[in-house]
């Protein structure tokens, strides 16, 4: 259909329409190309514009007198591709980075407001600047499979999660909350394999009991210190409700990263809301310094920064080696608990941790393969 105006002479029309590159040189393809033509057409001079993008030499007009040689075309079709190569490896840092020192906050948190009601004033204040960065950004919230998705991922990641988390937290220290995070991506592995998103390699199977072990030997070294195992218990299952998070989110449609994460923060606020009535928490607001900056820097740092990354890294990378995160995390978070809060454990709790963190690293390894059951893991 062409627009208001428009002829049927397909010659004279070609002939009024300025060349493709010349409208990527312009920057208003969009509104040539919605003015003059159908929109099908439209996608057809787009793509055709793109292909000579990268295929031929543009006016030199583009770069103000700066031509695209063959050589300099092949130097920018390389670059596209280490970036594209690059960016999930950022990403993967970054979630280290951040995830590494939350540990920390929530705990110190903890010391000044209800954890329950500091997870529910987080995911609170998460939400909405999540979804007006949707807005934003012009992206759309998730649709059907999508929506289902997005909720069952934030009922879990956020509310499950983060309740079970912060709850914990009260007498585990930071740093055994973190090692205990460490069984996310073998957990992740055996959740996959279960609901044929992934299939399970023996060696994964293997170092999964491996892992079991030293969780296991850290609850015993930490119940010698007289950490509640209610607490142990709280943190392994928050664990847990992560890794089952990762796969919901794995096998529904892939939505925006920024918009799974605004339905996510909304549902799990509901649900630590809930859990903090249940469990006769006082709901006063904070009224320090020092009860307010966790909360804002988990908001910040943690809800609008890490989440959004690892969900990304969900969606472009393999689900088991996106929970590598795992890996790296305890580490960070062990330095920063000693450093910060001094705490030192007992020998049967680091022996745990290397055994678990050993396991997780070998289940990881890229000769340890992953063959996908269903479809590609990266998301299209």
């Amino acid at each position: 259909m062409l627009a208001a105006g428009g002829r049927n002479d397909g010659g004279r029309l070609r002939e009024e329409l300025p060349d493709p590159a010349e409208l990527v040189c312009r920057g208003d393809g969009l509104e040539a190309g919605t003015r003059l033509v159908g929109f099908d057409q439209f996608l057809r001079e787009r793509v055709e514009a793109a292909h000579c993008f990268l295929h031929r030499d543009l006016p030199a007009e583009c770069f103000g007198g700066y031509r695209l040689t063959a050589a300099r075309r092949t130097a920018f079709q390389s670059s596209v591709r280490d970036y594209g190569q690059t960016m999930p490896y950022l990403v993967f840092i970054g979630c280290c980075l951040i995830w590494g020192s939350t540990f920390l906050a929530i705990r110190i948190g903890n010391e000044a407001v209800p954890p329950v009601w500091a997870a529910t004033l987080r995911l609170a204040i998460a939400a909405p600047l999540l979804a007006g960065l949707v807005l934003a950004t012009r992206q759309h919230f998730p649709r059907g499979p999508a929506l289902r998705g997005a909720l069952l991922f934030g009922f879990f990641n956020f509310g499950v999660n983060l309740a079970l988390l912060y709850w914990g937290e009260r007498v585990v220290p930071s740093g055994i909350a973190a090692v205990l995070y460490a069984t996310v991506p073998l957990s992740t592995a055996l959740i996959a394999a279960a609901m044929g998103v992934e299939r399970l390699v023996p060696r994964k199977l293997i170092a999964a009991v491996v892992a079991i072990v030293g969780v296991a030997i850290i609850f015993a070294g930490e119940l010698k210190l007289d950490v509640p195992i209610e607490g142990l218990i709280a943190v392994f299952l928050a664990a847990t409700a992560a890794s089952l998070s990762s796969v919901f989110l794995k096998r529904a449609p892939q939505p925006s990263a920024i918009a799974a994460n605004a339905v996510g923060a909304a549902i799990g606020a509901v649900v630590c809301a809930a859990a903090s009535i249940i469990i006769g928490e006082d709901h006063a607001l904070p009224s320090t310094i020092a009860g307010w900056w966790p909360i804002l820097y988990l908001t910040v740092a943690g809800s609008l920064g890490a989440y959004v990354l690892y969900t990304w890294l969900v969606q472009h990378w393999p689900v088991t080696s996106a929970s590598m995160v795992g890996v790296v995390v305890p580490v960070i978070a062990v330095i920063l608990g000693a450093l910060a809060k001094q705490e030192q454990r007992s020998p049967e709790s680091y022996v745990g941790a290397v055994v678990v963190l050993f396991a997780v690293l070998i289940a990881l390894q890229p000769w340890a393969g992953t063959r996908y059951a269903g479809r590609a893991a990266v998301a299209k």
